[in-house]
């Protein structure tokens, strides 16, 4: 039993001195390793760019002491970037690879010595488009910008601002530009902005005016009309028309009167500061209204009469009788009455000229005018003879003066008269009838022709 303890002992102590020996071998093989690896020290060169809104890493070295061993190569991962215009530090991260592609970097024992990144601000050349336009006295972005030299980088975009406050009215305005990335970050500073013209006109804001028509009956009083259709007005603002002179029309027209406004006599107030801004607008003017006045309709009586001719009477109408009161006197006092003097039937008109009835419609109820003829009686006178008279000697020897006429006016008939005798055998004594046909015209009168006596004894 001593003998195993002492054996146990003996082989603790032999483990133990060679795990020494070892753990000595391999530190002393390190150290040796150690001294024998190449120092290779590396300088990341300095970059210097311009703006182009991605991130700018170092893409260059340089080997400043020592040297890669024959077939080995340098792969340099470069760490630190910038995006925006400052400067950054940039280093790397070497590793090297045999011919055969075998990592062989812990051969080497590297120093890496940093460099400077700088970004630069990038030149940008505007021109603006478009125009500037207000809505309730703000801004709307309606402006954009063109590059007329320069680049922007990807996904970033131009806004246009007014550089300025304006009121409305103001006929330019000056806009400048911001640039925002995709994340809406503002990266104005990283450019060096230059504008060709930044100068757009302010738009007007777009106001339609309409005029509106109207109509009434004519009653002598003009006919106006100032209501007007509004598109555009803004809320704050308030059209004044007091100065307008609003069209009209009095009498009647069969194709109406157009409707207008005058442009200069249209002011816009803005109700908050009393201000006035009608520059502020585009005023359209859409004078599309008519103004009629229609015919008043009105109905004419004229009075009917009889009577019997006369040469020293006429019938002329001196009035009517009118439907409307208001139109009676101004009717009257422009009516031609027609005169009759003729024995006949007549209708009983009145007449106006076209231009002064032109605002009425008339409806006429005619009287109508009956002139008898008069009558005239003629009596023939008693004619004496003998049995040895014959007609024609008894007509030759008439005398007309003895003819007796109703009328002492006239009395000439008695000599248009044709006496006619018929053929009578006179041998025999007796009384016999003749009679007389009037050769002359007598339009206005009846004439009645008594037959006469012949008396043969």
């Amino acid at each position: 039993m001593p003998r195993l303890r002492k054996l146990i002992m003996l082989l603790s102590i032999l483990v133990s001195v060679f795990i020494g020996a070892l753990i000595c071998y391999f530190s002393l093989s390190a150290l040796n390793k150690l001294d024998n690896n190449i120092s290779l020290t590396i300088a990341v060169s300095d970059k210097t760019a311009t703006y182009t809104g991605s991130p700018i890493y170092a893409d260059s070295y340089e080997i400043t002491d020592g040297k890669l061993s024959t077939g080995d190569s340098l792969e340099l991962t470069y760490t630190g970037s910038i995006t925006n215009v400052g400067s950054t530090i940039s280093s790397a991260v070497a590793k090297v690879y045999s011919s055969s592609g075998n990592d062989v970097t812990s051969d080497y024992s590297i120093t890496v010595v940093t460099g400077t990144i700088y970004v630069m601000q990038s030149a940008l050349t505007l021109h603006p488009k478009g125009a500037v336009d207000y809505n309730n006295g703000e801004f709307i972005d309606e402006a954009s910008f063109e590059i007329s030299s320069g680049t922007i980088g990807n996904n970033e975009r131009i806004v246009p601002y007014l550089a300025e406050t304006y009121t409305r009215g103001a006929i330019s305005a000056t806009i400048k530009a911001k640039i925002y990335n995709l994340i809406g970050e503002d990266v104005t500073s990283n450019y060096v902005i230059t504008y060709d013209s930044n100068d757009l006109v302010i738009n007007r804001i777009p106001l339609v005016i309409t005029t509106q028509s109207a109509t009434k009956t004519y009653d002598g009083s003009a006919l106006t009309n100032s209501n007007y259709l509004i598109n555009g007005l803004l809320s704050t603002d308030s059209l004044d028309t007091s100065e307008v002179e609003p069209s009209s029309i009095t009498d009647y027209s069969d194709v109406g009167v157009t409707n207008t406004i005058d442009r200069t006599q249209i002011s816009i107030i803005d109700t908050t500061t009393k201000n006035d801004v009608t520059s502020a607008y585009s005023i359209v003017l859409q004078n599309v209204g008519l103004l009629y006045i229609k015919k008043k309709s009105v109905t004419i009586t004229t009075e009917s009469y009889s009577g019997q001719y006369s040469q020293s009477n006429t019938f002329k109408s001196e009035s009517f009788e009118c439907s409307d009161s208001d139109a009676y006197d101004y009717l009257l006092g422009c009516a031609s009455f027609k005169e009759f003097s003729d024995a006949g039937v007549y209708i009983n008109t009145v007449s106006f000229s076209s231009d002064d009835i032109i605002n009425y419609d008339i409806t006429y109820n005619l009287g109508i005018v009956n002139i008898s003829k008069k009558v005239i009686n003629v009596y023939l006178p008693t004619i004496y003879g003998s049995i040895s008279d014959t007609s024609s000697s008894l007509s030759e020897n008439f005398e007309s003066s003895n003819i007796i006429v109703s009328d002492y006016d006239l009395l000439e008939i008695a000599y248009e008269l044709q006496i006619e005798i018929p053929e009578y055998d006179f041998s025999v004594e007796g009384t016999y009838n003749y009679g007389a046909i009037l050769v002359s015209d007598y339009d206005n009168y009846e004439i009645i022709v008594h037959p006469g006596t012949i008396v043969i004894a």
